[in-house]
């Protein structure tokens, strides 16, 4: 095994047919009941993102892991949510 890590795959630059595409998703917690949380999934391409969901339909953890799951091994995710909720507050 060379320097470069020939035994692990990094002796050559990554090409458009063996590259996974990156996945970004957000996540925006709602604050209340009565208003929806938010996602928002871009997907890396050859020259730039694209708009591959938006929805404000996840009502479990697991419900949100399985999407994220789906795009596949290569995904980053952003959460936007209140560290505290006070019972006055008013989304």
């Amino acid at each position: 095994m060379g320097i470069l890590g020939v035994g692990i795959g990094l002796n050559h630059a990554p090409s458009a047919y063996n590259r996974t595409m990156t996945a970004f998703i957000g996540l925006d917690l709602a604050w209340t009941p009565h208003h929806e949380t938010g996602v928002c999934v871009l997907e890396e391409t050859n020259g730039g993102v694209v708009l591959r969901k938006l929805c404000c339909r996840i009502s479990t953890p697991e419900g949100f892991a399985t999407m994220c799951e789906s795009f596949g091994a290569d995904v980053v995710v952003a959460i936007d949510a209140p560290l505290v909720v006070q019972p006055e507050r008013r989304a």
